[in-house]
């Protein structure tokens, strides 16, 4: 199943398979430079560009004719994996940030979907094919299916250990979150709630995982307990939660603007008032602070954005008026 999202001019998003995963990975190492991946059609189609947030130094990373989408950044920051079709079929790859040395992974006659997760220690990347969870194994070149046909997996995401999974499934009847070992084994449901649940993002210090339930952002112990809902009914839907690095808040998109709040459900503020904003993203810490990435349409269209975890200091790093969406910081 494909993502794409449509800008249609008129201020509104159209969303067509809301598939993507808010895992963006954890860094154990910040670099000293903030950098931003995105996704843009500058070029007539989809092609990862990279952003120095500090400067405003742009590069086109994926550079091809066919399409690139959803990507995840290594540990290091030195690659990228992403979804192409540049074989004819839309398969997982690695590019180093450069730009060189692009290979194709899979094989796997076009099945591969979803935003793939590259694990913290940079040698194991999950991905979703054929409505299952895989690993790729870049040591050896092998793949493996850890969910082997039970029900239908998800929005793999990488405890920061690297030794767990969670991800979403609706092999209990309906889409709940589940956890499983790196190599598949102790598969653990978290949830049962009737209403479906998606996007499962570990905390910077493993210790929670937020998560979407129906229309609400929610919180949970990384082991299921003491569940509780952030955003309680409040606006039309919430979704795409993004951890601060000190784990102890969450930024979040809701009816179109950006949102943060405190893990334990106090201190909600309002980040955005300004156009349509969608899908945040918060860096890990760099000399000391952090920032939150995120795409608004202030400007009359998609652009990449950077701001204060207060609101504050909002900067346009894309300015093109092609369509410029799902930022995310690097390691």
């Amino acid at each position: 199943m494909r993502r794409a999202i449509h800008w249609t001019g008129s201020g509104l998003l159209v969303l067509a398979t809301l598939h993507l995963s808010g895992c963006g990975g954890n860094a154990l190492n910040p670099g000293t430079v903030a950098r931003i991946a995105f996704l843009s059609d500058r070029t007539g189609n989809l092609d990862i560009w990279v952003v120095n947030s500090a400067n405003g130094a742009l590069f086109n990373v994926s550079n091809h004719s066919s399409g690139d989408d959803a990507f995840s950044w290594s540990p290091t920051g030195s690659q990228l994996a992403f979804l192409s079709n540049r074989s004819g079929a839309w398969e997982l790859w690695v590019i180093n940030v450069n730009g060189t040395g692009a290979t194709q992974l899979t094989s796997s006659g076009g099945t591969v979907s979803g935003r793939p997760a590259w694990s913290p220690a940079g040698n194991l990347i999950a991905y979703e094919q054929n409505n299952d969870i895989w690993v790729y194994n870049l040591s050896n070149s092998t793949a493996t299916n850890l969910t082997a046909g039970n029900g239908n997996n998800m929005m793999p995401c990488w405890s920061p250990s690297g030794t767990q999974i969670a991800f979403a499934s609706d092999r209990g009847g309906n889409w709940d979150i589940w956890v499983m070992n790196a190599n598949g084994t102790g598969v653990t449901q978290l949830t049962s709630d009737p209403l479906d649940e998606f996007r499962p993002v570990w905390s910077p210090n493993g210790q929670k995982i937020a998560f979407e339930r129906g229309s609400d952002v929610w919180v949970m112990d990384a082991n299921g307990a003491n569940p509780l809902n952030l955003t309680n009914g409040v606006g039309t839907i919430n979704r795409w939660a993004t951890w601060s690095p000190n784990s102890q808040s969450i930024a979040f998109e809701r009816d179109g603007d950006i949102y943060r709040i405190d893990a334990n459900g106090t201190g909600l503020t309002q980040l955005t008032s300004t156009g349509d904003n969608f899908s945040p993203h918060w860096s890990k810490s760099y000399a000391g602070n952090s920032f939150i990435t995120f795409m608004s349409s202030r400007s009359g269209n998609p652009e990449i954005y950077i701001m204060a975890p207060n609101g504050t200091g909002v900067t346009n790093l894309s300015n093109h008026a092609a369509v410029e969406e799902l930022p995310v910081w690097s390691p």
